[in-house]
């Protein structure tokens, strides 16, 4: 997973937790058996993750590759 591809996780999770429980069984997603906390902590990981990769991209060797940047790309 890329570094954007966790932000945008990470949007998502806190965006479903903003939904109502009721409203969310409407319309069920795969994570809907998540409790809003542990949404929550899981969307601020993704955002973590995100930020460690930001802070790594152009750089060389493992935290690029880590990154998911190729080092061909850097």
């Amino acid at each position: 997973m890329t570094g954007p591809e966790h932000y945008k996780m990470a949007e998502y999770l806190v965006s479903r937790a903003a939904v109502p429980v009721t409203q969310r069984r409407l319309d069920p997603q795969p994570d809907d058996y998540f409790g809003d906390e542990l949404m929550i902590a899981a969307a601020q990981v993704q955002a973590t993750l995100a930020l460690a990769a930001a802070t790594a991209v152009g750089s060389s060797g493992h935290w690029s590759d880590a990154a998911g940047e190729s080092s061909t790309n850097a």
